[in-house]
């Protein structure tokens, strides 16, 4: 047939590999997902059709974290506590299936108290890392540090007004988040593609999604490679999901809806399946 045998060797040594990588790969492919956190400390993986998947991790008063600390394509809690010496991060890499996840294999400082704090991987090395918002300037680390010390702040940007929410996402699909904002008194979403290291970050886009007091997050539901826009309404414990960014103000359509959880449950996304 005009094939060299070793190179057909190699091509069906190839094929095999393949074939016992795809479950994997199929595994790995799966779109995020919304978990919803009591303010005590009690995490829910909601499983359609099941009992939701419990564990602790955090204390009261804690800003719960969700993110792929390590790179493997999963993410797992992190909580951000505030206190008189600035705000400390702990971040495990477990996810327990029931009960209360052990010690956390990333603790540092970032952030003071009053501080907004939320997730994204900034330079596209697939692991997440934290952000802060303090009332329209941005903080961004690539570091995930443990001991206790201070992490470095990598950039430093100016994105939005007091008052602004800023969330972690990829809103175009180059493998690196940006901002998205969430000006909860009206309802609208400003992102941002870029993470300046100085300056003030240009908007990409606007649109709008949801209503004030709803809590917004962003995440991959539809596994097209980019973030839209999520919010859990507290009021009728609803959430409302969007697969599409919206442009010059216009609203965004809702994908997905299901009711879930109980009033004044926080939401945190990722993929944990």
């Amino acid at each position: 047939d005009g094939v060299h045998p070793k190179a057909s060797g190699r091509a069906k040594m190839a094929a095999n590999w393949a074939n016992a990588l795809q479950p994997q790969l199929q595994a790995n492919n799966v779109a995020d997902q919304v978990v919803l956190v009591e303010p005590n400390g009690r995490w829910h993986l909601r499983i359609e059709g099941q009992a939701d998947r419990t564990f602790w991790y955090g204390a009261p008063g804690d800003v719960p974290l969700f993110g792929d600390w390590d790179g493997d394509g999963l993410s797992t809690p992190g909580a951000w506590r505030p206190g008189a010496g600035g705000g400390f991060a702990y971040l495990t890499n477990a996810l327990p299936a029931n009960g209360t996840v052990g010690v956390a294999q990333f603790d540092f400082f970032f952030g003071i108290p009053g501080d907004q704090v939320f997730v994204g991987d900034w330079n596209g090395d697939n692991k997440d890392t934290l952000g802060i918002n303090r009332g329209g300037r941005i903080f961004l680390t690539d570091t995930n540090g443990s001991g206790g010390g201070a992490v470095p702040t990598n950039y430093d940007f100016f994105f939005g007004v007091p008052g602004d929410r800023a969330f972690g996402g990829d809103a175009d699909g180059n493998g690196r988040d940006g901002v998205f904002l969430y000006r909860e008194s009206s309802g609208f979403v400003y992102y941002t593609n870029q993470t300046p290291t100085s300056g003030v970050a240009p908007t990409a886009d606007t649109f709008f999604f949801g209503s004030s007091s709803d809590q917004f997050m962003a995440g991959d539901w539809n596994e097209d490679g980019v973030d839209s826009a999520g919010i859990y309404r507290s009021s009728n414990t609803t959430v409302y999901l969007s697969n599409t960014n919206a442009s010059g103000g216009a609203p965004a359509p809702t994908d997905i809806s299901y009711s879930w959880g109980s009033p004044g449950w926080l939401p945190v996304s990722g993929r944990w399946q």
